[in-house]
């Protein structure tokens, strides 16, 4: 063999194997892809990203890199399986060694595509190593939803609370430590799917939580320390155009008072998504629907609302109609006509419309403070009572009077 070649393979080999011990090494110490992203930005001189499964955050070095788009086989028309490829000014090479599960896409900034030979066998080495690492955290994340995944479904479901206290006790598990019972909700997407959405949420914001799911909710048993406003950005990244709610009960002993838990749960979700659309409502910050909620008996409730709202149901009921919905809105906001009919989605004159339609049916000025106060009293104990019936488990028409 000549014997620059020679050298030059030489060199290539302990090049490569320098490589792969520092990867290892970064991967053992547990720092993870950003331990990897770190290692490939140093070795290469360039900012590196490494995006695994679709829908997290990548890795990056250094920390405020902000790289393009994951980009997949349809999104990069130079998109290659085997070799490093360019993508909107990055050097790219995917990874896949356990099925597609198991896929990571990582890069290095190379605008100019002046990446040298070496750089490129940093990247393709980097690309197996998280690979691999991404598949050992599945494999590790599937382990304990198997594990925690049975704690949650005898929390929920064994009527024997001291065989449950039994099972906490031997996984190490606090039941002690009071908690919250959340439950979320969508109407875009089947729960199978919202609860591997959920499941991934919280492990990526490292909350302390048991998800499990049941009829068409996702249940999350969760600590107090875990930050809702992250938890649902986290999910609206993961699931954009698809609409969703969380209610979250009181603190309580889950393993003593789950059921009464889940049932402010269930009030919190139903009147969250009446309310708001999407988002988290948490139990004790419903106001005065808490209060309404709290009525174990709701007839007179049911009286209530028949008094003001009953010609309005009957309408929308027979026409299919929105008046209790636009009377709602238009209340909530104080009245305002613009803010109510951009909430709806209409003109501000078909809302002017419905209101005079309100007026009439009801009988009501609605410029009399007394009136208005019934009327939005009447719309909040309405959406009561249909998230207690939906908390309760009854079945039956979507009249709720």
């Amino acid at each position: 063999m000549d014997p620059d070649r020679s050298t030059a393979l030489g060199h290539l080999m302990r090049e490569t194997l320098d490589l792969q011990r520092r990867l290892t090494e970064a991967v053992s110490s547990g720092v993870g892809l950003e331990g990897i992203a770190e290692v490939l930005g140093e070795i290469t001189g360039r900012p590196a990203t490494i995006w695994g499964s679709c829908g997290t955050a990548p890795a990056c070095f250094p920390p405020e890199t902000r790289p393009p788009i994951r980009p997949t086989v349809h999104t990069s028309s130079s998109w290659n399986d085997d070799a490093p490829f360019h993508h909107q000014g990055w050097l790219w090479v995917a990874a896949q060694p356990a099925g597609p599960d198991s896929l990571v896409v990582v890069g290095v900034e190379d605008p100019d595509h002046a990446a040298t030979e070496s750089e490129c066998l940093a990247l393709v080495e980097a690309s197996t190593i998280a690979a691999l690492e991404v598949f050992r955290m599945q494999s590790v994340a599937a382990a304990e939803v198997r594990v925690w995944g049975d704690l949650s479904d005898e929390i929920v479901d064994d009527d024997n609370r001291a065989r449950v206290r039994a099972h906490a006790d031997a996984l190490g598990f606090d039941h002690t430590t009071k908690r919250r019972v959340a439950l979320l909700a969508s109407d875009d997407i089947d729960v199978a799917s919202l609860l591997a959405k959920t499941r991934w949420a919280v492990r990526l914001l490292g909350a302390d939580a048991l998800v499990t799911a049941r009829d068409n909710r996702v249940v999350a048993i969760v600590s107090e320390e875990i930050d809702w406003a992250a938890l649902v950005q986290v999910l609206r990244d993961s699931m954009a155009n698809q609409r969703f709610s969380i209610g979250v009960s009181s603190q309580r002993d889950v393993v003593d008072e789950y059921q009464a838990a889940a049932r402010e749960a269930e009030v919190a979700v139903g009147l969250g998504a009446a309310i708001h659309g999407e988002g988290v409502m948490l139990f004790e910050d419903l106001g005065v629907y808490r209060l309404l909620a709290a009525n174990g008996d709701t007839r007179e409730l049911h009286q209530f609302v028949q008094r003001w709202l009953g010609p309005l149901i009957e309408y929308d009921e027979a026409r299919n109609a929105e008046l209790v919905r636009s009377l709602s809105e238009y209340l909530e906001r104080g009245g305002s006509l613009d803010q109510a009919a951009e909430t709806l989605f209409i003109h501000r004159s078909t809302l002017k419309y419905r209101l005079g339609r309100i007026a009439s049916l009801t009988g009501v000025d609605l410029a009399d403070p007394d009136a208005r106060f019934n009327l939005q009293l009447a719309t909040r104990t309405l959406a009561t009572i249909r998230a207690l019936a939906m908390g309760s488990g009854e079945s039956g028409p979507e009249r709720a009077v």
